[in-house]
Order: C-alpha cells, then structure tokens, then sequence
C-alpha cells in the first residue's frame, strides 16, 4: 500500500462536512489514529500494533467484522443537516448546496470503506522491515471487506444492501433521501417500538430490537373487551367524546397487548 494512498485516506476523512459528526465515532476515530500512526512512520513496532488492535477491538464490539457494513450502517442512522432535511422547509438553492456536501462525503466514506486489513499489514510489514516482527503482522486480526447478511427490518435491509452493491455511493443519493422522508433518521429510522427509561435522573426513549409481535386475535376470550376498547379508540379517532379505560387484572393476562 503506498504512502499516498493513506494520505487520501485520511484527507478523505479529514474532508467530511455533513457527516463529521461519525468523525467522534469510537470505530471510525481509531481507524483514523491507525493510518495516522502508519502515515507518519515513526511510531515504534508495538506502538503500531496496540493502535491496530485498539481499532479492531471497536469494530468487533460493534457486532461486525465488515468495515463496509459498519460504515453503511453509521451512514444510514446519522444525525445531521441532510438527513433531517425531508422534515424540514428550506429552499432548492439550500438543498443544492447541501447535496452536493453529501455527494463529496459519500465518496469519501466509500473510499475509506475499501481498505482492508491486508492492505494495512502490506504497509506495517514494508515500514518494518525485520524479520523478527513477521509472525506478530500475520497474526493481526483481519476484517471482512464487504457487507454481511443482517436480521434488519427489510426496509433498513434494502437501502443498506442498495449503497453496498452501488459502485457509487454519491448515486444513492436520491434513494437515501426517499429513506429518511419516509422513515426519519436516527433511532427512530432504526427501531420500532420503543420504551422509556430513567437513568441518572433522566429520561430517554430506549429502542426495542425485537418487539413481541402479539395480536389482538391472540388474546383468546377476550372478545368483549376488546370489543369495547376498539369502540372507545374509534369514537376518539372520530373526534366523538371517549371515555377513558381503566384495565385490570393479573400480571400477564393481555392489558399491554390489548392496549
């Protein structure tokens, strides 16, 4: 891997304007230290290795081993002025500007997607030319280079396997868009359901990865309640006057499901 190569790579980084938010990402900042560290050649041999695996520690406890399908996942949930823009009014010389931002960082975040864990050992073996560190550089992890099979809900399986097959992430631009107008951003484009949770005083909204898919037809006997809650919910919907419902009985007989 030539030297140059890692300078773009980290310009590519260093360049990213609506998504420098993933910049603070845990994964993506010790990648950047590592191709700083190799950039810089200097380091010493250990130095090196402790940053690489620092970096492979991160990606792993994330649940992948794909450094493509990490990036395509932080690219799909982040927060920032394009993807909240479907919610919001601005005007086309506002979206143009901002378009072509994401255009450039898509490019960026694709070329960064592409390196793999032998093109990194290729510049660690070449910086260190010593036989006596050769069996520590084979016996650095490896990570995958393209996407792996999800359990994901279809629409984020979709979009995700839409910019991993694009040659061109800049292209799925429009695509991208139609995601966010339809399905937001964040933790709310990543989960379904939701409960809220207190921690340290405060109160956050906590996703659900899997919600009980129970239905009301799975409530048995229970017709006649359920009758009269649809009833009340309807006649609320209707804007009629509704009443309130008070459900009652043991733990685990429906109320929630019902409700």
């Amino acid at each position: 891997m030539e030297q140059n190569k890692l300078t773009t790579t980290l310009l590519a980084l260093d360049s990213l304007s609506i998504y420098r938010g993933l910049l603070d990402d845990e994964v993506l900042s010790r990648l950047k230290s590592l191709i700083s560290c190799l950039n810089q050649a200097t380091n010493e041999f250990r130095d090196v290795v402790n940053v690489y695996n620092n970096f492979y520690f991160e990606l792993a406890k994330s649940g992948t081993v794909s450094l493509q399908e990490y990036i395509i996942d932080k690219i799909v949930f982040d927060e920032n002025p394009f993807t909240f823009k479907p919610q919001a009014v601005q005007t086309s010389e506002y979206n143009n500007f901002l378009e072509k931002a994401v255009t450039n960082d898509l490019k960026g975040l694709q070329l960064v997607s592409k390196l793999t864990s032998g093109m990194l050992k290729a510049e660690i073996t070449e910086i260190f030319d010593n036989n006596s560190y050769k069996t520590f550089i084979e016996a650095l992890p490896d990570w995958v280079s393209e996407c792996q099979p999800s359990k994901s809900p279809a629409h984020i399986q979709q979009i995700k396997e839409l910019v991993s097959r694009s040659n061109h992430w800049d292209e799925c631009l429009d695509e991208l868009n139609h995601f966010y107008k339809n399905y937001g951003c964040g933790l709310f484009a990543r989960y379904i359901a939701f409960v809220w949770e207190k921690s340290d005083g405060q109160g956050y909204l906590k996703g659900i990865d899997s919600p009980d898919p129970i239905t009301l037809n799975e409530l048995v006997e229970y017709q006649n309640e359920r009758s009269r809650v649809i009833e009340n919910t309807l006649q609320f919907l209707k804007g009629f006057p509704s009443n309130n419902v008070l459900l009652y009985g043991d733990r685990g007989t429906g109320k929630s499901s019902t409700v």
